[in-house]
């Protein structure tokens, strides 16, 4: 189990190109006012997958180069994610913001300190299960 999550700590290659792929199909559906092209992106990314458990088994287990690891692969992520979305919003020919774009702000903050208690809860769960 631990092999497993220590594996998957780089963020490159082929995951990269996914989440540059759902960022853009996230960006079309906001551009668009479309929800369901929306929850299509979030399905697809890899950001949704099992790659976050390594966070949270870095902060269950106080393993802070594991957390750096993963920090730094998150960083990456949000770099190309930004940056995708800059470019096609500065290229799109819809210029007129959507209320779906204005209406996520705030359920926003609220699935960020969702998803940062899933991580930590996850991890600790691996860690539980590997000292058995």
């Amino acid at each position: 189990m631990i092999e497993d999550i220590l594996s998957n700590i780089s963020f490159r290659g082929a995951n990269l190109w996914v989440l540059a792929c759902a960022i853009l199909i996230a960006s079309i559906g906001l551009n668009v006012n479309s929800t369901a092209v929306i929850i299509g992106a979030m399905l697809i990314s890899p950001l949704m997958g099992p790659y976050r458990r390594e966070q949270g088994f870095a902060l269950a287990t106080y393993d802070f180069d594991l957390l750096k690891k993963t920090g730094r692969s998150l960083l990456i992520a949000t770099v190309v994610s930004l940056t995708v979305s800059f470019i096609y919003f500065y290229i799109s020919p819809f210029k007129d913001v959507q209320s779906e774009l204005f209406g996520s702000y705030f359920a926003h903050y609220l699935r960020c300190a969702h998803r940062l208690c899933q991580w930590v809860g996850r991890g600790y769960l691996a860690n539980a299960r590997g000292q058995r």
